[in-house]
Formats: C-alpha cells, structure tokens, sequence
C-alpha cells in the first residue's frame, strides 16, 4: 500500500499591472503592480488569514514578490525563478494592435504550441520548465499546504499538468486571487479531487469535484 499525502495548493495569480490593464505581453519584464492593484489584493489576504501554509513560494519578478508582500506581510518565502511566465522575446510589452501586422504572430495565435515569439520562449519549453519544477516541488512536499505566487500562463500549465483542467484556456486564472488545488497522492499516482477560486466569485459553485490521476 503506498503513501498517502494531501496537499492543498493555493495558487495565486499577482495582481493586475499597468501594462495587463493595457493588454501588454508582459511575459518576464519586470513591472511593478498598477497603484489601485491594493484593494483586490486586500481581499484575498483576508480570505487566507485562516490557512496556515508549509511553505510559501514565488516567482521572483516583482509583481509576484509585491503581492506576497499585501497578502502575507511579513512571511519567510523562497523565491523561484522557473515559476517566471513564459518569456515573449520581442513581443514583450507589445500589444496586439502592435503586433497583428506580423505573419509569425498572426501564426502564433492561431497555433502556440509549435510557433513561438521572436527570440522568445517556446511552448514546449515553457511545459518542460513548469512541469520539472512541479514534480521536484510533489517529490519533496508533505501533506499541508502550500502558497505558491506566480503568473497566469503558470498557473494554467500547473492545471494542466495536474490533469485538473483538460486545456489551457479552460482554466481559471484571475489576477489578484488564488486558485485552490487539492492534490492526494495514493497507489503511486497524484489525483486532483477538487478545484475552486479563492475569494469565489458569486457566479461560481464552491468547488468543482475532479478525480484527474497524475503520475509524479
């Protein structure tokens, strides 16, 4: 009989910046969040006052490590640099109006997974990053639970690997608040068993019950 393990994973998307506000491919450039980024972040540090966390990671850019700071002041936390977004080379800070004149992007859009930005990251690069990074973190990591700030592509590849969503853009990713992820570990396989928002939109069921195996 294997191990069992638990492990509940709030995933926290960083609040929204100037340059999310204007539909900017922020990617790896480090902004800060925008000035009226606060309140929602507020929220969501009063949704997680009760929950007590093993450990706390972030993505070292700066709008992840300015969230942290709002939602959990004063916390002890690693940062992480594969849990960066994925990196649009020259495509970084550009909107689509800047770039919709271009074939390769109008191609990128239409098929991301074997098209990838000028000088930038490929898909299946940015996959193997997130997903290494995740089985390291499962390998290493006891029942409890887990805080981990990081970007919208990220969250969405965590997802994904997880089996907790079944594509990409299926999953949800807000800025400003936290994805919760149940994770149990039995017959040597990781299983999603529950999915929610955290604060839940009013629109939005509690939680979403999956059974989803993942082998880690």
């Amino acid at each position: 009989m294997g191990t069992y393990r638990c492990l509940d994973l709030y995933l926290v998307r960083h609040g929204i910046t100037k340059a999310n506000m204007e539909k900017r491919y922020v990617g790896q450039t480090d902004v800060s969040l925008a000035a009226d980024s606060r309140p929602q972040l507020e929220e969501l540090k009063n949704a997680l006052q009760s929950v007590s966390f093993n450990r706390v990671i972030s993505s070292d850019l700066r709008r992840c490590t300015e969230t942290l700071h709002v939602i959990c002041p004063g916390t002890q936390y690693e940062v992480e640099t594969a849990l960066r977004e994925m990196h649009f080379g020259l495509w970084e800070m550009k909107t689509y109006e800047d770039l919709k004149h271009k074939q390769r992007y109008r191609k990128w859009v239409e098929d991301p997974e074997t098209v990838f930005p000028e000088e930038g990251e490929k898909y299946q690069e940015f996959s193997k990053r997130v997903e290494a990074w995740l089985r390291e973190f499962l390998r290493n990591s006891s029942s409890g639970n887990y805080l981990i700030v990081t970007h919208g592509g990220v969250i969405r590849q965590l997802l994904m690997h997880v089996q907790a969503v079944a594509c990409f853009w299926e999953a949800p990713a807000p800025h400003g608040k936290a994805v919760a992820v149940r994770l149990e570990y039995r017959e040597e396989c990781w299983s999603c068993t529950s999915l929610s928002v955290v604060p839940l939109p009013e629109s939005q069921p509690t939680f979403n019950k999956r059974t989803q195996k993942h082998n880690g």
